[in-house]
């Protein structure tokens, strides 16, 4: 594999950064430290498996679904394409239909949330997100993966998060709080480790953008 560029499309882990209401905030504990002469640093972390950029799988809202652990690696090193939308309330169908969408693909969405840097501190109720026209297009097309730059596909706090039970419900991961803030919209591969949690509904996850160079 042949790549000119890379971008790290992770949120870093600390304790500004945004959770999702409710959520426990991420916490890192020093145990030991080279200042207290111990001889080394050691900590240890608290944080939600929403956190920070993530992978929900189907465990999350569907009964007997998939977890994290069971999710074949292919599902998340995958050919992706990023899309651009301008709407500032919810990526609608209109956003996904003529772009080059092939079977298998993820589709990551690029809105106003990685723009104007609404994803790194105190949460924005407002945050854009993805409507549940665009989710039924993406099946449709035959997405394997779809990501968002918005700590959820669904209106924060909605209530019965029609998008996640779509998506979850067909099997396909989301990949949520993603940082799409320099990446011009267009296709790469995407590569994407969540922790290898047994048993989770979900992990958080670092994640790549390649940009493929000729070979």
């Amino acid at each position: 594999m042949i790549f000119s560029k890379a971008y790290d499309i992770s949120l870093p882990l600390g304790a500004e950064m945004m959770v999702y209401p409710g959520d426990p905030p991420f916490r890192r504990t020093i145990l030991c430290g080279l200042d207290q002469d111990d001889g080394y640093t050691l900590s240890s972390i608290s944080l939600s498996s929403h956190c920070g950029t993530h992978v929900d799988v189907s465990a999350h809202m569907i009964r007997g679904g998939s977890t994290v652990d069971q999710i074949p690696f292919q599902k998340m090193v995958l050919p992706a394409l990023v899309i651009s939308s301008a709407d500032p309330v919810s990526v609608k169908s209109e956003d996904v239909r003529g772009q080059p969408v092939q079977p298998g693909m993820a589709i990551l969405f690029q809105t106003e949330n990685s723009r104007t840097g609404r994803l790194y501190s105190i949460l924005d109720h407002d945050l854009v997100f993805l409507s549940p026209g665009c989710a039924k297009c993406c099946l449709e097309m035959g997405a394997s993966l779809v990501g968002i730059d918005s700590m959820s596909v669904d209106r924060i706090n909605c209530g019965e998060h029609p998008v996640h039970h779509m998506l979850l419900g067909a099997d396909i991961p989301i990949l949520e709080g993603i940082d799409l803030s320099g990446v011009p919209p267009g296709r790469y591969e995407l590569i994407c480790l969540p922790l290898n949690i047994t048993g989770g509904e979900a992990a958080p996850a670092r994640a790549l953008l390649l940009e493929m160079g000729a070979n």
